[in-house]
C-alpha cells in the first residue's frame, strides 16, 4: 500500500502537482531523475486474454466490480463491445459498472444491455468525445448532476452515487480529458478535477479497498 497523497500535497509539492508532472514528462529533458507519475502512484497492470480473465474473475464475484473502456465510438464498435462483454462476463461474474469514454453520439443508436442501465453525456455540436456508464440494474444509485461537469473538448464527465448495503455511499465518475489542440486546456482540466476531489472528500463517502486484476 502506498502513502496517501492529500490535496494539500498536490497544491504545494511540485513532485505531486499534476501540471508539473505533465510538463516534466513532456519536455526534452532526458534527466533520468525526472519525476514520473508512475513513481508517485505505482500500480499493478496486467494483460489477460478473456479465458484467463474468466479464471481469476471468479474470486471477485461477490464484490463491486468496475470496468472502463475507451471505445472511440460506442455505436460504431457495438458488435465488438458486446462480443467483449460476452467473453469476460461469465456466471457468476459480471461487471457492475462499465465506464465508457469517447462514446461519441449515443442518441442515434440502440445501446441497451438487458442487465444494465445506460446514462451518457455527449457534446451538442461535435459528434466525438462524450462519456457514459452502464449500471447494473441490481444497484441503487442516483446521478450526481452537481458533480458531472461537462466542458466540451476540455473536461467531460458523468458522476453517479451508488448506495452500498453495508457501507457509506460510493461516488463513481467517468472522466475524459480530450487532448486535441487548440481547444484542450490542461489547466482547466486539472483545476476542475481537483475541485471534484475536494467536493467528494468533503462528503466523506466510501473509499473501497480496490483490487486490480
Amino acid at each position: 500500500m502506498t502513502d496517501t497523497i492529500t490535496l494539500h500535497d498536490i497544491k504545494t509539492s511540485p513532485d505531486k502537482d499534476f501540471e508539473n508532472i505533465y510538463n516534466i514528462n513532456n519536455s526534452d529533458d532526458n534527466d533520468i531523475n525526472a519525476i514520473s507519475p508512475y513513481d508517485i502512484c505505482p500500480t499493478n497492470c496486467n494483460y489477460y486474454e478473456p479465458d484467463k480473465f474468466q479464471t481469476i474473475s471468479r474470486d471477485y464475484a461477490d464484490g463491486l466490480s468496475i470496468f472502463h473502456l475507451n471505445c472511440q465510438g460506442l455505436g460504431s464498435h457495438w458488435d465488438n463491445f458486446k462480443s467483449l462483454l460476452t467473453d469476460i462476463n461469465k456466471h457468476p461474474f459480471m461487471f457492475d459498472l462499465i465506464g465508457i469514454s469517447e462514446s461519441f453520439r449515443t442518441d442515434i443508436y440502440n445501446l441497451d444491455i438487458q442487465s444494465h442501465t445506460f446514462i451518457s453525456r455527449t457534446r451538442n455540436i461535435s459528434s466525438k468525445g462524450g462519456v457514459g456508464i452502464y449500471i447494473n440494474k441490481t444497484l441503487n444509485y442516483h446521478i450526481r448532476d452537481d458533480l458531472s461537469t461537462f466542458i466540451p473538448h476540455i473536461y467531460e464527465s458523468v458522476v453517479i452515487e451508488v448506495e452500498l448495503n453495508h457501507d457509506k455511499n460510493l461516488i463513481v465518475a467517468v472522466i475524459y480529458r480530450p487532448n486535441t489542440a487548440p481547444k484542450a486546456d490542461f489547466n482547466i482540466f486539472t483545476s476542475t478535477f481537483i475541485e471534484l476531489i475536494e467536493l467528494i472528500n468533503n462528503e466523506k463517502k466510501a473509499w473501497p479497498d480496490c483490487r486490480r486484476f
